[in-house]
């Protein structure tokens, strides 16, 4: 197979995953698009080292988070905007109450401090496993336990004191 054909089946494999990823971190569309782009060119540039690659989907992942901070070393603004609704994939026949969801995760979401934030997202809607994690993150995997262990009992907290009905 060639060059072409491979990264164009890597594209199509895990292009979503990355950009929903970005939007995660509260990235506007455009954002996410540009850094999504800046990735895949970088991969592209890179594919020949990469071609025996353990982890495409972490490895792109791990792109996409240090463009994202080179860009908002930048700007001077390391922290991440306001969450997009977009993201949420809530299913409901009721529309009030996919809003109250969506409100909801939001809330806890917002309630993260952004590492925590991240973590939750790469493990839940990323799917992936604390080791993945841990090398996009850089962070040790035990430590990453760890601190995985307390976000779940914050957020348990939050939940148990904020239902979304409310």
């Amino acid at each position: 197979m060639n060059k072409e054909k491979e990264l164009e089946i890597i594209y199509k494999k895990f292009s979503k995953d990355v950009y929903s990823y970005l939007l995660f971190l509260s990235l506007s569309r455009e954002e996410a698009e540009d850094i999504l782009q800046d990735v895949f060119i970088k991969f592209w540039k890179l594919f020949d080292r990469l071609k025996n690659l353990e982890n495409i989907k972490a490895y792109l992942l791990k792109m996409a988070r240090n463009r994202l901070i080179d860009l908002k070393r930048r700007e001077k603004n390391i922290k991440f905007v306001e969450l997009n609704e977009e993201i949420f994939d809530i299913k409901s026949e009721d529309p009030a109450d996919k809003i109250k969801k969506i409100e909801f995760v939001k809330k806890i979401l917002e309630n993260l401090e952004e590492e925590e934030r991240e973590i939750i997202i790469l493990r839940f809607y990323e799917n992936l496993k604390f080791r993945e994690i841990s090398e996009i993150l850089s962070i040790n995997e035990n430590t990453l336990r760890v601190k995985y262990l307390r976000i779940l009992e914050k957020i348990r907290k939050y939940v148990y004191n904020y239902n979304y009905e409310k």
